[in-house]
Order: structure tokens, then C-alpha cells, then sequence
């Protein structure tokens, strides 16, 4: 059985090619304070866990889903001549909200 109770913010941010310290100016934090809000043993307060979701741009549940999950995507798409890195539904979610804004605004 797969532990879903750990958060998953290293594997996030690794996904998305980010660092920690890159995920901390994001959430205008000192680099120590999100290390020891994400180690082993923290136990984040609500209000921390929300942080890092908004600056990753997730839902809060998706902090500890697991990565390994059926419904997960991946792939890339080509719009208009760019490409676009899909790693998630979500970053799928965010591509079509950007091609509609778009699209509205041509």
C-alpha cells in the first residue's frame, strides 16, 4: 500500500524543473523555512500547505497525491507552431485556460 500522507513538493518541483529555492522566492519565504516545512517530520499548518499549492498552482490535494496514479498524462502538444509540455491533467487544465484567454483576445 502506497503511503498518499507525504507530500510530494520535491517531486513537484522536479517535474516542473524547479528548485527549491526557485519554489521559496515564489512564496516569498527563506529557503530553510520551506525545507523544514517539507521534511519528514514537519507537520505543515494549514496556511503553509496552501502557500506552496498557490505557488505551484495546484490544488492542495494534489501536495500528496501520488505521481502514480492511472489518470496521469503525459506528452506534448503542438499549438500554432509552439509546443507545450504536458506533464499533469493539470498542466493540461492550464494550457486549454491559456489557449481560450487567448483565443477570445484574437
Amino acid at each position: 500500500m502506497e503511503d498518499n500522507s507525504k507530500l510530494r513538493v520535491k517531486e513537484i518541483c522536479k517535474e516542473r524543473g524547479w528548485t527549491l529555492k526557485q519554489l521559496a522566492e515564489k512564496m516569498d519565504v527563506a529557503p530553510e523555512t520551506l525545507t523544514r516545512a517539507i521534511s519528514d517530520n514537519a507537520n505543515p499548518t494549514l496556511a503553509t500547505l496552501k502557500n506552496i499549492a498557490n505557488a505551484l498552482d495546484i490544488e492542495i490535494g494534489e501536495l500528496f497525491a501520488s505521481s502514480n496514479t492511472a489518470n496521469q498524462i503525459s506528452g506534448h502538444i503542438e499549438v500554432n507552431g509552439e509546443i507545450y509540455s504536458i506533464k499533469s491533467f493539470n498542466d493540461f487544465e492550464r494550457l486549454h485556460e491559456k489557449l481560450k484567454k487567448e483565443n477570445n483576445t484574437n
